[in-house]
């Protein structure tokens, strides 16, 4: 079951123009607190800036139950998207966030990017390193996992490696 509370934050947003690549623009999201079920959040914050076809940001928490920094960074120049998001999840405590009924914490790294080309071509990449669980006082530490996907119109490859388990997906 669940409950979604009061929620208190403030948003600012400003800027100007329509065209992507011409825009400007901030904003700001401060998430001051935030009930679910039953418990209470707050210290949540999104940052970004909007310059030309150029975002950057920062998204933060500084809840006890969620511990993160993450920069984020896109451009969009002519017909092209890249995007990336990057930072390091420093703890989140699922059973504090009402995620789960038993203790289960997590802290890893963050480290994902992508690009959409004008021309169909289509990649990301997504690396978690340091990967941490914690569950009843036992820790397991899980190493990284990296995901890399590339696309045309004509074939897709994907890889997915983590300690030496290593999946490979063609198709042409």
């Amino acid at each position: 079951y669940d409950s979604l509370g009061t929620i208190a934050a403030t948003l600012a947003i400003e800027g100007q123009g329509f065209d992507p690549e011409q825009m400007t623009g901030q904003v700001e999201l401060v998430l001051d607190s935030l009930e679910y079920q039953q418990a209470g959040f707050g210290g949540i914050s999104l940052q970004a800036t909007l310059d030309q076809g150029e975002i950057n940001g920062v998204f933060n928490s500084v809840d006890s139950a969620l511990l993160l920094g993450l920069n984020i960074q896109a451009q969009i120049r002519n017909g092209n998207y890249r995007a990336a998001l990057k930072g390091k999840l420093d703890w989140a405590d699922f059973y504090a966030l009402g995620l789960v009924a038993d203790t289960l914490d997590l802290s890893l790294g963050i480290d994902m990017n992508g690009i959409i080309r004008e021309n169909g071509f289509v990649a990301a990449n997504l690396k978690l390193s340091d990967i941490l669980l914690e569950s009843s006082g036992i820790q397991q530490s899980l190493g990284d996992l990296l995901v890399r996907v590339r696309s045309t119109a004509d074939s897709t490859r994907a890889r997915i490696e983590s300690g030496d388990l290593q999946l490979v997906f063609n198709s042409n």
